[in-house]
């Protein structure tokens, strides 16, 4: 599975992907698939969200299976 996070270096990007990283997360361990997921970062210089032109192109070159 490969997860592509939006807006990483925020606060609730930068969390999501420590959680995946670590398999964790404070209520307890995440499932094994989540664990096993390819972690892909973009932050708003990277991947500006009210650009469509940009994110069509980020997500047909990273194939992400959940955004």
């Amino acid at each position: 599975m490969r997860i592509l996070i939006t807006g990483a270096s925020g606060q609730l990007g930068s969390q999501l992907i420590s959680i995946l990283n670590k398999g964790m997360s404070e209520i307890g361990e995440i499932p094994q698939e989540l664990k096993d997921a390819e972690v892909i970062g973009r932050n708003s210089y990277d991947l500006d969200i009210t650009d469509f032109d940009k994110v069509k192109n980020i997500i047909r070159e990273i194939k992400p299976d959940v955004v």
